[in-house]
């Protein structure tokens, strides 16, 4: 049920089970675009009676007089009603979907089917979300019967009885061979231009326009010999930043990576991968052992105090970078003898201690 995998994985799997995985489809609902004013007074009543007016508190659940979404409330009924209907007429044991977190309608789909004794396996969503302050591990935690984190294990201290390290294996790996190629492939990302929460830490405005100020950044930042040999690849969404506009790529001729071909493929193709955000993209790059850079700035997504070695020890054999002005800089000393600093032993130690605390796959380890 909404699953991120490549549809080629996910025949497979269905190939491969004899028909026992398959993906299922919710029912379409009919909806309401009336709001019951006298519904949200009482919600709001009842939500605040009990709480200090003033605080915190008392505002939050004041808001959600005008915020909580019409499916949870005006048009929660008639569609709980059709998918009970709906889940009681399947014999599915357990359900899996990455995108219920951040859609209401899948989220109640799942609820509803967990409140039907049927068992919850949560795919992780996004590699790296580990590493931040204000993560939601603790959600998936406490809904699914099994989460198959992408490779990393929680501590000592958590309930580790739902965890399962290795999620991440399930993709299909080229192995990077340097063979004197030029190109410089940056990849990027996109946030919405309104706050919003995708399962994970909340993106605010000021966080999105701080991103688009790195990456041109580093694009001014490069020498022009190696902007010759430059190439972004964007990540296009509805309701997302319009970041080719932002940074002007058509206007300044930057050539832009095809969509059409696989990431993996692209990064075969060049010489070195620049990355602006820890996430999946980052773990395939891993995985394939291909020379990177990372651009992260903790002043806008704020790394997890148990984490911060493992990045700091990134930043001292030139992987990581706290702005686009000094990844320009650094790459530009290291360009014609990427391959040489890219194997030197210290910085694959260090890079394979990085991968295998949190791919944990030992097969995806160099």
């Amino acid at each position: 049920l909404e699953a991120y995998y490549h549809s080629d994985f996910l025949k497979e799997i269905q190939k491969n089970s004899n028909g026992q995985i398959a993906s299922i489809t919710i029912p379409i609902t009919k909806n309401t675009t009336k709001v019951d004013i006298e519904k949200r007074k009482i919600l709001t009543k009842l939500t605040t009676e009990e709480v200090e007016r003033g605080s915190f508190e008392h505002f939050f659940w004041e808001t959600l007089f005008y915020s909580l979404p019409k499916a949870i409330l005006e048009n929660f009924i008639q569609t709980y009603s059709v998918f009970l209907k709906d889940i009681q007429s399947k014999s599915f044991t357990h359900i899996v979907s990455e995108g219920w977190l951040g859609k209401i309608k899948l989220a109640i789909y799942v609820a509803t089917a967990k409140q039907q004794g049927r068992k919850f396996i949560v795919p992780e969503h996004g590699a790296f979300h580990v590493l931040f302050q204000g993560n939601f591990n603790w959600f998936y935690q406490m809904t699914a019967d099994t989460f198959l984190t992408t490779g990393w294990m929680p501590n000592e201290n958590s309930d580790t009885s739902k965890f399962k390290a290795g999620g991440f294996a399930s993709r299909k790996i080229n192995v990077y061979k340097y063979n004197h190629q030029k190109n410089i492939l940056y990849v990027t990302s996109s946030n919405p231009p309104y706050q919003g929460v995708y399962g994970r830490e909340a993106l605010f405005n000021t966080f999105g326009v701080r991103s688009l100020k790195t990456t041109l950044e580093f694009m001014d930042g490069l020498p022009k010999h190696l902007k010759d040999n430059f190439v972004i690849r964007l990540r296009r969404y509805p309701s997302a930043w319009d970041t080719a506009n932002a940074w002007q790529v058509e206007q300044k001729g930057i050539k832009v990576d095809s969509l059409d071909q696989s990431l993996q493929h692209s990064i075969c193709n060049s010489k070195i991968v620049v990355i602006d955000h820890l996430s999946t993209s980052l773990a395939e790059i891993l995985a394939m052992n291909a020379p990177f850079i990372l651009i992260h700035d903790d002043s806008i997504k704020c790394i997890r105090e148990e984490y911060i070695g493992l990045l700091d020890s990134l930043k001292e054999v030139g992987i990581v970078h706290s702005s686009g002005q000094s990844a320009a800089l650094y790459l530009s000393q290291i360009y014609d003898r990427v391959e040489t600093w890219w194997f030197n032993q210290t910085l694959q130690t260090t890079l394979n201690n990085f991968k295998y605390t949190l791919i944990q796959d030992e097969s995806k380890v160099a």
